[in-house]
């Protein structure tokens, strides 16, 4: 989860932002984002998902370290499957079901 940046007021009425680091990715999920790099609107699945609607297209995923994950672009694991074991910071998937590995 990207938590948003915290905005504080200065003196003089300047607005500073300050970011925050993201959690951890858990082990045992993925999770889908909207923008490359990590950014943008996320989803994230925990455990076997056969039939799942992402409602956009993936352009970066995170997962644990140590975790493999099979993502695929049809519900049931059909269609063109992706088995991955790191972090994808620029794709272009379409997800309609996801499990570990």
């Amino acid at each position: 989860m990207i938590r948003p940046p915290i905005l504080r007021v200065l003196s003089g009425g300047l607005l500073l932002a300050l970011s925050l680091p993201a959690t951890a990715q858990r082990q045992g999920e993925v999770t889908f984002y909207s923008e490359i790099a990590f950014r943008g609107q996320s989803f994230t699945v925990t455990g076997r998902r056969a039939n799942l609607r992402v409602p956009f297209t993936v352009r970066s995923a995170k997962i644990a370290a140590g975790d493999r994950w099979e993502i695929c672009t049809e519900a049931r694991y059909r269609g063109r499957c992706n088995e991955v074991s790191e972090a994808q910071g620029n794709v272009a998937w379409t997800v309609r079901s996801a499990r570990p590995a």
